[in-house]
């Protein structure tokens, strides 16, 4: 009977110290899946974060790089803008010369037609006074034109010298100002073609 006591004893201590290496291992476990859990709880938050920092990032470069394309969008359009007031600028500079010179070159040829109509109008009078005068005096034809020449000479050579010297200088002018400003465009042409 004492054996048998023994042996329960020896049983019930067997029992307890397995139930409490039982709990152990089950108390071990619990206490490693729960550090598990906290551990797969900090990597969800550190991925997490890690995540968000990454988005706003991304966030942050793709708004800089829209600010930057923006920017230079404008800048872009502004230099074109430039580019065209100056384009436009010098087609009408290049028009209103143009004009200039078709208006400098009707002048000079008005006054070309004028200087020959004078010229022309010279010699129909003497052509007129040689005929009066051979009528008159009956003169010889030599003897009348040399008596012309020599009154019409007297009479005119200072106006016509006068006219002839003044419609010289006028077309030298203009013609001086028109050889400067076809110089003046055509630089203006090589630069622009230039640049």
């Amino acid at each position: 009977m004492i054996g048998a006591l023994i042996g329960l004893v020896v049983a019930a201590v067997f029992a307890v110290a397995a139930v409490v290496y039982a709990r152990g291992i089950v108390s071990r476990a619990a206490v490693a899946r729960s550090a598990e859990n906290a551990r797969e709880a900090d990597t969800r938050r550190a991925a997490d974060q890690e995540a968000k920092a990454i988005l706003l990032a991304a966030k942050e470069e793709a708004s800089r790089r829209r600010d930057e394309a923006e920017a230079e969008v404008r800048e872009r359009r502004s230099e074109m803008a430039r580019l065209e007031q100056r384009t436009n600028q010098r087609e009408e500079s290049l028009e209103r010369r143009m004009r200039e010179l078709e208006s400098n070159e009707q002048r000079l040829g008005r006054r070309e037609t004028e200087l020959e109509q004078a010229r022309q109008d010279i010699e129909t009078e003497r052509g007129s006074i040689g005929r009066e005068l051979q009528r008159v005096a009956a003169l010889s034809q030599d003897e009348a034109r040399a008596e012309v020449l020599h009154s019409v000479e007297a009479e005119l050579t200072p106006e016509i010298a006068e006219r002839i010297r003044s419609a010289e200088v006028r077309v030298r002018q203009e013609a001086d100002e028109r050889s400067r400003e076809i110089l003046v465009a055509a630089m203006q042409r090589q630069a622009s073609e230039q640049t």
